[in-house]
């Protein structure tokens, strides 16, 4: 009988020890992955910074971002919206990056001037000219417009 209990407890110890290895390799993979997903996102970032949306992307901003404000949203809460639609990687980082400088109380223009290689500066005139005015919603339909006739040229 002391055979057996020998025999019992011998084998548990190695199974644990064999159970725990591929554990620690389980527990490396998600680490791997999340370094890569981490090494994605910051180039993501850096590509952001000096992304230049195609013109039509632009035209679509443009026009939901007025539908939203005529709709009488917040203009924080309407680019949060746009941020989560944009399939765009690199511009719905850019609409993250321009919705936070508002949130922290800059102005929308002010906060598109920061990425004058994503906004042209005839978008950046025109949000100046809509906040002044307090038309941004109607000023911001019309700009879409231009924008949708000069993607169709």
């Amino acid at each position: 009988m002391a055979l057996r209990a020998i025999a019992l407890i011998t084998p548990a110890p190695s199974g644990a020890a064999a159970t725990a290895k591929p554990a620690a390799g389980q527990a490396k993979r998600p680490n791997v992955k999340a370094a890569q997903a981490l090494a994605k996102q910051k180039a993501l970032e850096k590509k952001a910074k000096n992304y230049k949306p195609p013109l039509g992307e632009l035209a679509l901003f443009t026009q939901q971002l007025a539908s939203l404000l005529n709709a009488g949203l917040p203009l924080v809460q309407c680019l949060e919206a746009l941020q989560d639609q944009t399939e765009d990687p690199c511009f719905r980082i850019l609409i993250r990056d321009v919705r936070l400088d508002i949130s922290s109380g800059n102005s929308f223009s002010a906060a598109v001037k920061k990425f004058p290689k994503s906004f042209p500066s005839l978008f950046i005139s025109i949000v100046e000219a809509g906040e002044a005015s307090g038309a941004l919603a109607e000023i911001l339909s019309k700009v879409a417009g231009y924008f949708e006739s000069s993607v169709k040229l």
